[in-house]
């Protein structure tokens, strides 16, 4: 999600928790960042869906940065391509 439209705050409020420590939030921010690099870097349509499903994603964002960290990206049958602008492309999950 894209917390500025989703009135929601990226950090340190993760779904609707506070985490006490920060080694506990290193920690599950270091596993939501492998989730989704693999998520971008992955061929496999079933590993796309298993990580979407993990963390209840219904849109994907793929823009400039996705673009530079994760390289190319190609959508899963499951996205559907709802948005796409000067190499910005939105998907919702189907």
């Amino acid at each position: 999600y894209i917390p500025a439209y989703a009135n929601k705050q990226a950090m340190p409020w993760l779904y609707g928790k506070y985490y006490r420590n920060s080694s506990e939030l290193f920690k599950i921010n270091k596993e939501k960042e492998e989730s989704v690099a693999n998520f971008f870097s992955s061929s496999s349509g079933s590993e796309q869906l298993t990580i979407a499903n993990k963390y209840n994603i219904k849109y994907v964002f793929y823009g400039t940065f996705e673009k530079q960290e994760y390289g190319a990206f190609q959508a899963p049958d499951f996205l559907k391509l709802v948005y796409a602008k000067g190499g910005t492309e939105l998907y919702v999950v189907s």
